[in-house]
C-alpha cells in the first residue's frame, strides 16, 4: 500500500499562538484527509522559524482538512537582496518525508512563479531541517504569504521523487494521476518583504531619533507623518535586542548595556537605520 503524507505551512516573531483562520483565500486550498485505506498516524510540524519568527505549532491536528492560517502572529520583516534568512522546520516524526516551502514573491496570490519554491528537502529519518532563503531584489515589497508542504510516500522515485510535481495546493500528480494526499497538515503565515537602506539613508530620509546618545528613552520622529510599523534595536553583530511591532514613537532602553546599537524603523515597505549610543 502506498502511503502519502502532506504537510503544508506558511510563516513570525518569537511567539506561540493558536491560529485565527481556516480559510486560505485568496490562495488555493491546501490540506489533507487521513482516511481509509491509509489511517496513518498524524505527521505534524512542531516548530517553524524564519527570521524573527519562531512558532511552536504543537502536535495537535487541525480539524477537517487540517489547514490553518496563523494570521494572529506578529509579522516579520524579511529584507530582500540582503544575503539570506534561515528557514527551519521541525517535525514530530522521524520517518522519511519531504518538506517544501513557497513564498508569493510578487504578491499575486499564488505560488506558481519562478523562484517561489524556496525549500525542497527530503528528511532522511530526522526531525528537522534548515535552508537559507534569499529574497531577490525583484520581489515586491509588502505583506505576502508563505506556505510549506511536507509529505511521505513509500516510493520516492519517478514523479514522486525530490523533483516531482508536488504543488503548494491540495492536488498533486502521482504517476500521471491527480490525487489528494492522504495525510498531512497545512500552515500559512504572513511575512513582510522590505528593502534594506544604508545607515546614511536614515539621516537623509524620513525619520530622526533623539536624544542620541541616550540613557533611558529613545524618541522616534517621522518627518512626513509616515506610519511606524515596527522598531527594532539590534547590536553590532545583528542580534535582536528589542522589538516593538505596534505603531510606536518611543522605546525604553534603560536596561541596555552601554555601547553602540542600530535602530531599525520599518515603514511602508522600507527599513530605515540609525546608529544609537547608549550611555
Amino acid at each position: 500500500m502506498k502511503k502519502k503524507l502532506l504537510l503544508a505551512f506558511g510563516f513570525l516573531t518569537s511567539i506561540t499562538s493558536f491560529a485565527q483562520s481556516t480559510n486560505p483565500a485568496p490562495y488555493c486550498a491546501a490540506g489533507f484527509k487521513n482516511v481509509a485505506p491509509f489511517n496513518l498516524p498524524d505527521r505534524l510540524i512542531s516548530n517553524v522559524s524564519f527570521g524573527t519568527l519562531s512558532n511552536n505549532s504543537g502536535n495537535t491536528r487541525w480539524p477537517g482538512a487540517a489547514y490553518v492560517f496563523y494570521n494572529n502572529l506578529a509579522i516579520p520583516n524579511i529584507v530582500k537582496g540582503n544575503g539570506f534568512t534561515t528557514l527551519t522546520v521541525n517535525y514530530n516524526n522521524n520517518s522519511t518525508h519531504r518538506v517544501l516551502a513557497f513564498i508569493d514573491l510578487n504578491i499575486d496570490n499564488d505560488f506558481n512563479d519562478v523562484g517561489e519554491k524556496v525549500m525542497d528537502v527530503i528528511f532522511p529519518f530526522n526531525t528537522g531541517t534548515s535552508v537559507n532563503v534569499t529574497i531577490p531584489n525583484t520581489a515586491s515589497n509588502g505583506q505576502t504569504r508563505l506556505r510549506v508542504l511536507l509529505y511521505e510516500d513509500d516510493l520516492f522515485t519517478g514523479t514522486n521523487g525530490p523533483n516531482g510535481p508536488v504543488t503548494p495546493c491540495t492536488n498533486v500528480t502521482i504517476n500521471g494521476t491527480p490525487e489528494v494526499l492522504a495525510v498531512g497538515e497545512t500552515e500559512d503565515y504572513t511575512i513582510n518583504i522590505v528593502s534594506n537602506l544604508s545607515l546614511d539613508d536614515f539621516n537623509q530620509d524620513q525619520f530622526s531619533i533623539y536624544p542620541n546618545p541616550s540613557q533611558n528613552v529613545v524618541n522616534i520622529e517621522s518627518k512626513n507623518n509616515l506610519i511606524i510599523e515596527s522598531v527594532k534595536i539590534v547590536d553590532l553583530s545583528g542580534k535582536l535586542i528589542i522589538e516593538k511591532n505596534q505603531n510606536t514613537n518611543q522605546v525604553d532602553i534603560e536596561n541596555l548595556s552601554n555601547g553602540m546599537y542600530i535602530v531599525e524603523v520599518a515603514s511602508e515597505g522600507r527599513i530605515y537605520k540609525k546608529k544609537l549610543v547608549k550611555n
